[in-house]
């Protein structure tokens, strides 16, 4: 059995960030108001209001977090 001293790995990292939407974001000055939630009652109430006070907000739903029928999109994961 291989031991932790005699399995080489390489691990390659870049400048970037591990979110870049929010690396982007910020370099180009764009302001944001971020909130998050696992509650769905408190999404549809996040995304209501922001729709109601004229914004245009960016939804990101993390479909391997969901728990109904996803199944058939993340085959293999």
């Amino acid at each position: 059995m291989p031991t932790r001293a005699s399995t080489p790995h390489v691990v390659i990292l870049t400048r970037n960030t591990f979110d870049p939407l929010d690396r982007v974001l910020t370099s180009l000055g764009v302001v944001q108001d971020v909130r998050k939630t696992t509650s769905p009652t408190k999404a549809v109430s996040n995304l209501v209001q922001a729709l109601e006070q004229g914004a245009a907000p960016l939804v990101w739903a993390d479909v391997c977090s969901m728990p109904y029928n996803t199944n058939h999109q993340v085959e293999g994961y």
